[in-house]
């Protein structure tokens, strides 16, 4: 499930609370921050008004916000410098801010569950509970990732640059964590690897039956969840360069 499709109702109010977060994320100190706040009759052209406004943690020298994502809960500030911190989608309050790998690694906007945020870093995705920001488990990947991850109730998806799409099994990645033994055997809480033809260049979207991706080249997939049997395949006229 993507961020933006399990919105619903929140939809309204979360992209108030979005804006107002991204204002202030760009700036350093508070009161710097406060003298940038949109003003109300300016906001009123738009439709919109100033619901909250928060400050991400950030280092001033290398932390230009990367991406900025929500579900029906919170809203998430990913930072080049490799630090997140999520706001309370209603009250704006921040709730937890974390340190994820290392700054200036390749990265990719989170993905959540109803219990889980899960980012990229290098070649590892790292879970955290997505309501205190404490670490659940970090999965190593055996190929370097192209897109962002994707989640549903039971598996994780992630799409690699050598074409791969990578189906993890979650509840046997948290039997492993509980266990001491990832990141080092995560091959054991891979349930299917399909194959396509070159780079995975959209995000796998999965409606819990069926997941869906695409390649470079216009090459488009759809397959079951739990055994990668094909459901459909057709190509574009040319190459698939957004989402």
């Amino acid at each position: 499930m993507t961020p933006f499709s399990r919105l619903g109702k929140s939809m309204q109010s979360g992209a108030k609370a979005m804006l107002c977060v991204a204002w202030l994320a760009l700036f350093g100190g508070s009161l710097f921050a406060q003298d940038r706040l949109p003003r109300e009759v300016d906001l009123a052209r738009l439709g919109l008004t100033l619901h909250w406004w928060g400050q991400a943690v950030n280092d001033r020298s290398t932390g230009q916000v990367e991406f900025l994502t929500a579900d029906e809960q919170n809203v998430y500030v990913q930072s080049r410098s490799g630090i997140v911190t999520a706001f309370g989608l209603e009250s704006g309050r921040r709730i937890w801010n974390v340190l994820l790998g290392k700054p200036d690694r390749i990265g990719y906007p989170a993905s959540t569950n109803e219990e889980q945020f899960l980012a990229i870093s290098g070649s590892s995705v790292l879970s955290l509970d997505k309501m205190t920001g404490r670490r659940l488990w970090e999965l190593r990947l055996s190929n370097t990732p192209s897109v962002p991850p994707e989640v549903d109730f039971d598996h994780l998806y992630v799409g690699t640059v050598d074409g791969s799409v990578l189906a993890y099994d979650l509840s046997r990645i948290r039997e492993l964590y509980k266990e001491g033994r990832l990141p080092q055997w995560a091959q054991l809480a891979l349930k299917w690897r399909r194959q396509t033809p070159d780079e995975i260049t959209s995000t796998p979207i999965s409606t819990g039956t069926t997941v869906s991706f695409a390649s470079r080249k216009g090459f488009v997939f759809g397959v079951n969840t739990t055994d990668k049997h094909a459901r459909y395949e057709f190509s574009t006229d040319g190459k698939i360069t957004a989402p």
